[in-house]
């Protein structure tokens, strides 16, 4: 079994333990419906329809989770970095804002154990090319492993 498949659930599973019938999240602040919020969109187009393929980025839904989190943030499929470089505030084009995270910022994690990547849509879930098994999903993440910076492109 891919090793990242067994870090997420969906979104609708963890609803259901947390009680909610309407498969529904609260967000941490209001949503900047402008910029991050065409991040989120586009990144909702693939839920299960795109597929995790190693070091992937192509119109057809093969996607890695940098891969995908560059399409996301661009609208191109072209890749903008690695989940080191979203990790590492590479170039100065992601600054750090965990605290204050909106829907479309990039959620990241790497740790020796786990390099991970995806788009923040509120509360602790995010769309993201999970594994070869699961493709493009929405799931819960461990916000405290993980750190959300925002790409200041022209997406």
């Amino acid at each position: 079994l891919f090793p990242y498949a067994t870090l997420f659930r969906s979104a609708a599973a963890a609803a259901q333990n947390a009680g909610l019938s309407d498969g529904t999240k609260g967000i941490d602040v209001p949503v900047d419906w402008g910029h991050n919020n065409r991040n989120v969109s586009r990144a909702r187009e693939w839920i299960g329809r795109g597929r995790y393929v190693w070091a992937a980025c192509s119109s057809d839904g093969a996607f890695d989770c940098s891969g995908f989190v560059a399409y996301a943030v661009t609208g191109n499929y072209a890749r903008i970095g690695t989940t080191w470089n979203f990790w590492n505030n590479a170039y100065g084009l992601y600054p750090d804002v965990t605290d204050y995270p909106q829907p479309g910022d990039i959620c990241v994690v790497h740790t020796d154990a786990r390099q991970h990547c995806g788009i923040y849509t509120g509360g602790s879930y995010m769309i993201h090319a999970a594994s070869p098994e699961l493709g493009v999903i929405e799931g819960w993440f461990d916000r405290s492993v993980y750190r959300i910076v925002r790409y200041r492109g022209n997406g």
